[in-house]
């Protein structure tokens, strides 16, 4: 049994997920179902308590409508995003004076959702116990597609947890 941060926990289920795409070997493919199955429970406890209320739900859809019908489109239609935000341009100040008037009439369920991400992000900094199933790098870098792309940064989560280091 380990100790680990919830965060830490999230990441390594993030980073199994992922590799399992690419899981070609037995003891890989083993390894990798064996650790999901062992942080499932966790890990889905944790992704529950950081839910958005449905109210809460409700202002961000009637946002992102607002952010699509005046954002800059292509040729086609398709709203234009640029570092994950959608490009405004001299519509900005027009989406600005609508979602304010949204924020005033959720103003309970953005105050609630506020306090929930404060304490989401205490809870992400807490410590769970974990068992992992340990799984060799050979037996990763051999059960393993050729065509992971970034493959060191997926394992970076795993050393020390799934993968033993040294």
């Amino acid at each position: 049994m380990m100790i680990v941060k919830r965060q830490r926990l999230l990441e390594i289920h993030h980073a199994l997920t992922q590799l399992a795409e690419h899981a070609r070997g037995v003891k890989l493919a083993y390894a990798i179902a064996r650790n999901l199955g062992r942080l499932r429970e966790e890990v889905e406890a944790t992704q529950k308590a950081g839910t958005p209320s449905r109210a809460f739900q409700e202002f961000d859809q009637a946002r992102l409508k607002f952010c699509q019908a005046l954002c800059t489109k292509d040729n086609e239609g398709r709203p234009l995003i640029e570092q994950g935000q959608f490009i405004l341009g001299e519509n900005q100040p027009e989406l600005d004076r609508l979602v304010d008037k949204l924020k005033g009439e959720y103003v309970e369920a953005i105050s609630e959702r506020e306090k929930q991400l404060a304490e989401w992000r205490t809870l992400l900094d807490g410590e769970a116990d974990a068992k992992f199933h340990l799984v060799a790098l050979e037996d990763v870098e051999s059960g393993i597609s050729a065509d992971v792309p970034s493959l060191a940064l997926l394992l970076e989560p795993l050393l020390g947890y799934v993968i033993p280091e040294g």
